[in-house]
């Protein structure tokens, strides 16, 4: 097996450097201050999308598993939930009502974001079913998470 890399002018791997004439808002402080609990499985895109939410101004806290990441949510107070959905042992859709299951004041009522390689309609659909309020496929862009986010943060959840 053996992986190719090739350089690209737009970037779209999440955490890429932004183009040098972008606004200053387009990154730095779009997210001062927002707790967000990112749950993803792969090591590297866990490792990127923690500093590209941290660079935006961000608290991070990451999980590898959806296990840790239920714990994490039950602990800690948190203003956005960004989760993959193909999770090992517990995927995505059942991570999410599973939060969803908590008390309002416990993240029961988060604002949450699922990421998926999953592009499709039904996916879209079954992310909202879950109780996701917003699906995002793979791969984006840097600023299409952190503008989606920003827009997403101190929103109340559909009246929960």
């Amino acid at each position: 097996m053996f992986t190719v890399r090739l350089p690209v002018a737009d970037p779209v791997v999440p955490g890429a450097a932004q183009p040098a004439d972008a606004p200053a808002d387009d990154a730095r402080d779009r997210l001062a201050g927002v707790r967000i609990l990112l749950v993803e499985d792969d090591a590297e895109s866990r490792e990127t999308l923690s500093a590209l939410l941290s660079q935006s101004g961000a608290t991070v806290t990451a999980c590898r598993t959806a296990s840790d990441g239920f714990d994490a949510a039950k602990s800690k107070a948190f203003d956005l939930l960004v989760s993959d959905i193909g999770l090992p042992g517990e995927d995505g859709y059942s991570f999410m009502r599973r939060v969803r299951a908590l008390p309002r004041g416990e993240n029961g009522a988060i604002v949450a974001v699922a990421i998926s390689a999953y592009a499709g309609h039904a996916e879209r659909l079954r992310s909202v079913d879950a109780g996701f309020d917003a699906h995002i496929a793979k791969p984006f862009r840097p600023a299409e998470l952190t503008t989606l986010l920003h827009g997403l943060q101190g929103r109340p959840r559909d009246g929960r």
